[in-house]
């Protein structure tokens, strides 16, 4: 079920401004080391989770519709259930790229959502791991990706 081309993968990555739905209060889950890894690139990440205040120093918001100014993409790291509803709002506020990790993550991919996404001309990238297509990431996640390649299975 994977989806997305290297050339949305790429774009999303080069992107300025973030939003990271579903962020984690623990510092050891996955979608707290991608906020931090992908904040170090230069990558202005904004979190949101109704549960926290804030992750590292940066205001955490309540909902995605709290979040002032222009957001470039969001990446939903909910369960299949909430994602459905986040990735309503994030096209109810004009957004276009979304990105629902898949391998490496404790995210469970709605179809429902990208489904969602497809249907409402919107960019989706699901079922990747960022880590496979971040410049100078560790090696088992570039290997992972490579094989992904491999095997037919990496974007085209």
């Amino acid at each position: 079920m994977p989806q997305g081309t290297r050339q949305e993968i790429n774009d999303f990555l080069s992107q300025k401004r973030l939003v990271m739905v579903g962020v984690s209060r623990n510092p050891k889950e996955y979608s707290r080391n991608i906020f931090k890894d992908l904040t170090d690139r230069g990558i202005e990440m904004i979190p949101v989770n109704p549960k926290i205040q804030d992750i590292d120093g940066v205001t955490c918001y309540s909902n995605i519709k709290d979040v002032p100014g222009e957001i470039d993409g969001v990446m939903v790291l909910t369960s299949a259930t909430a994602s459905e509803s986040v990735v309503k709002e994030i096209k109810e506020l004009g957004i276009k790229r979304v990105w629902i990790p898949g391998p490496g993550s404790d995210v469970t991919i709605s179809k429902t959502a990208v489904k969602y996404c497809n249907e409402n001309e919107m960019t989706v990238i699901a079922g990747y791991c960022p880590y496979m297509f971040i410049k100078d990431a560790q090696f088992f996640h570039r290997l992972h990706g490579g094989l992904l390649n491999l095997v037919g299975k990496g974007p085209k």
